[in-house]
């Protein structure tokens, strides 16, 4: 019965390679302190780079631009900011509302009274009395010539003498009516035109109101138009801003791993070696059979004491 026994070899590498090895394992754990601390020859221990801690680079988000708090200061401060043009606006319609109500009384039947010239009775009164005194003159004139013609007091100087005083009545009631009627015109014009200027201030207001309200569309639509532009600046700022103090993160990592990364290369380079290994040998080895031994020693033991009885070929 055979025995499988197996063997080992180790094909070390040459010892310039282990000698490198041991450095970076040195590095990555350690080297231990070396002798007793206070006699000579001592050696501290090195800590390795895994025992060595490192501080955590935490990110960090980039703050709101200047840009973008002005655009909010912006937008808080131009809440609100129309209601100036509309309340003007508001005014403006509402005066004319009131001066369109008041020009359309102006165009009423009783309006012109307001109009009438009250000096005008002091004119027709005046007419008036000179109308009587020429009358009178006339009158006058008339009885001189009936007392020339000795018909004074007669049934036909009566006559004439009341005709002329109809027709001046007559003539004075015409200037009376005249004047009336041309104060009259004359004051509905003026009410008429006062109607149509106001009519035409009322329009002009409304339209002003108009304007007011468009005016304060447009400075709250100019306003959002600068907030927007703000927000719109001040966010690359802030990007750029993001983006330099990520740069500057990964400018610190890459830093701390440096270490990491010139050990990594190293120990690629020595993998790549073509040496260093383990081989391993198997082999049968034959073994004694433990009854076979024992038959052996038996007969062994047999043959002897036959010689020693005389036992055996002669």
């Amino acid at each position: 019965m055979a025995e499988v026994v197996k063997s080992y070899q180790y094909q070390m590498p040459p010892e310039y390679v282990q000698k490198r090895q041991q450095e970076l394992l040195n590095t990555l754990f350690g080297v231990p302190a070396q002798g007793v601390e206070g006699e000579a020859g001592y050696v501290p221990a090195v800590k390795g780079l895994i025992e060595t801690p490192m501080d955590v680079i935490g990110q960090q988000v980039a703050g709101f631009s200047p840009a973008q708090q002005q655009a909010f200061q912006m937008a808080q401060q131009g809440i609100g900011g129309y209601m100036p043009y509309l309340q003007a606006a508001e005014a403006a319609t509402g005066q004319a509302q009131n001066i369109a109500t008041q020009a359309g009384q102006m165009f009423q039947p009783g309006a012109a009274q307001a109009f009438m010239d009250p000096y005008q009775q002091n004119v027709t009164q005046d007419a008036l009395a000179e109308i009587r005194r020429q009358g009178d003159i006339a009158l006058q004139s008339q009885a001189a010539q009936a007392l020339k013609a000795g018909a004074f007091g007669g049934a036909r100087e009566g006559v004439v003498r009341a005709e002329t005083e109809r027709g001046i009545q007559d003539i004075m009631s015409r200037r009376i009516f005249e004047d009336l009627s041309r104060n009259y015109q004359q004051a509905l014009a003026s009410s008429q035109a006062a109607g149509a200027g106001q009519l035409q201030q009322a329009g002009m207001l409304g339209g002003l109101g108009k304007q007011y309200g468009a005016l304060g569309t447009t400075a709250q639509a100019q306003q959002l138009q600068d907030i927007q532009s703000l927000l719109g600046v001040g966010g690359m700022q802030q990007q750029l801003g993001q983006a330099t103090l990520e740069a500057q993160r990964q400018n610190l990592m890459a830093q701390q791993m440096e270490p990491y990364r010139r050990y990594s290369f190293g120990l690629e380079a020595l993998a790549g070696l073509p040496f260093g290994g383990t081989t391993i040998q198997q082999k049968e080895v034959p073994t004694s059979n433990p009854f076979l031994q024992a038959l052996g020693g038996i007969g062994t033991l047999a043959y002897g004491i036959g010689s020693l009885g005389g036992f055996g070929s002669s």
